[in-house]
């Protein structure tokens, strides 16, 4: 076992339940679970002309993509997973009655995948990590969709096919999780490598949703669908633990995080760094929360909910900066995620940062943040610069930025000059 790195990995479980449970996966997993398409399955509706048929071919394709990698390799699982692979695709032949499609999504898919196993140091790492998704997420999707509804494997073609996976996928997706493990193991990633194999999951889980997402349905109007499933999956949904001030106005701060959090399918905690008064014409007052029942607030949460993305806003005070990295700092439950949105003057003109919280920010939160979010006049006073005019300053200032520790910088350019008519961010990795 090791400790947890700065991509969310935790060595302490597998690595393969690691990067099944990690929030991105979960959220994925969520959007592929209330697809129209399967929503339409629970709730017994007819499903469009075509629907079944787009569905069966595109499977088919990825599903040849992924033998292809397990045909030849030497690891005998792959050679198992093979066999299952090709009897699903007899399956799925069976139940195809067109001509093939012309125009299929799924090659996206395919292409990521070959590049990802294509002969490299990590190829079979890959290669394993590529089947295991897939078994498992499928394995996942049937079982939740029969246990909603058992009579969904007799009515259609779709349902034979979670059938198929339900029976078949069990005992595979188990051995290939191992495999995937021990492999990872014997190959003594480095950090750098965890990560690039936590990115590329994340990128493949993407895909899989792409393959699905592609077949039309008309979205179900009963709720009834998508609470039973969410019901039966028992997801947990993102976690954010949002500190920031209150805005009476609901523009920004905490409100505004909140709503973003929600429209995203995010559980939202939060604790109160300040309450302002303030509207759409300024700021009136500012109230700053007492540093102990700050800390009272963010204990509360961490010990109990927990989180998997601390996000912070308007921090008002060098205290206060310095209260919630040490916070941070000794919560075992808290994660590796850390946003930090530095919040120095509000739209109306108004300062939120004391100036010399602005070296704090840099000191104590800058080099644990995954992500920090200047705009324009943030970076200008993080830089001590006067001018960020154009989009190749802020590629310099962004680099600058990163040079302060945070893994990614986005600087936002919604106060660059005919912003008005196209905004550009830059986005660099630290």
């Amino acid at each position: 076992t090791t400790e947890t790195h700065g991509n969310g990995i935790s060595r302490k479980t597998s690595l393969s339940e690691t990067l099944w449970q990690l929030p991105r996966s979960r959220w994925l997993r969520r959007k592929i679970l209330l697809l129209p398409i399967f929503q339409s399955l629970i709730d017994g509706a007819d499903l469009p002309d075509g629907a079944e048929e787009l569905f069966v071919q595109q499977l088919s394709i990825q599903l040849k993509s992924l033998k292809d990698i397990c045909t030849g390799k030497s690891h005998e699982i792959l050679a198992t997973a093979a066999g299952v692979l090709e009897d699903e695709l007899q399956l799925l032949s069976s139940l195809c009655v067109s001509a093939p499609l012309s125009q299929l999504s799924v090659n996206a898919y395919v292409d990521y995948v070959t590049s990802l196993t294509a002969p490299c140091g990590t190829c079979e790492v890959h290669s394993l990590m590529a089947v295991s998704l897939h078994v498992r997420l499928n394995l996942w999707v049937s079982n939740v969709l029969l246990q909603a509804s058992p009579e969904v494997g007799k009515a259609t073609r779709v349902g034979r096919w979670l059938e198929f996976c339900s029976t078949r996928y069990e005992k595979l997706s188990l051995q290939i999780d191992q495999a995937f493990d021990a492999s990872v193991a014997v190959s003594r990633l480095s950090s750098a490598q965890l990560s690039g194999v936590s990115d590329a999951y994340l990128q493949l889980a993407q895909h899989e949703h792409q393959v699905y997402s592609q077949i039309a349905c008309s979205q179900s109007d009963s709720v009834n669908a998508a609470k039973t499933l969410l019901q039966m999956a028992k997801i947990i949904p993102p976690r954010v633990l949002i500190i920031a001030g209150s805005d009476s106005g609901g523009g920004a701060g905490l409100q505004a995080d909140l709503k973003s959090c929600t429209v995203q399918g995010a559980f939202a905690t939060t604790a109160v760094t300040a309450v302002t008064a303030q509207n759409t014409h300024g700021v009136q007052g500012i109230f700053p929360i007492p540093i102990d029942f700050l800390k009272k607030q963010v204990d509360s949460v961490l010990s109990d909910i927990g989180t998997d993305v601390v996000k912070t806003g308007m921090l008002a005070t060098s205290e206060i900066v310095k209260a919630v990295a040490a916070c941070l700092k000794a919560s075992q439950p808290f994660g590796s995620c850390l946003v930090v949105d530095p919040v120095m003057v509000s739209t109306s003109g108004h300062t939120l940062l004391e100036d010399d919280a602005i070296q704090s920010l840099k000191d104590e939160l800058f080099p644990c943040a995954t992500l920090i979010t200047p705009n324009l006049p943030e970076a200008r006073l993080l830089l001590g610069v006067k001018d960020i005019e154009s989009v190749a300053a802020m590629e310099t200032g962004a680099r600058q930025l990163a040079a302060m520790g945070p893994r990614w910088v986005l600087v936002k350019g919604g106060h660059l000059p005919g912003s008005d008519q196209e905004v550009t961010d830059i986005l660099c990795n630290g």
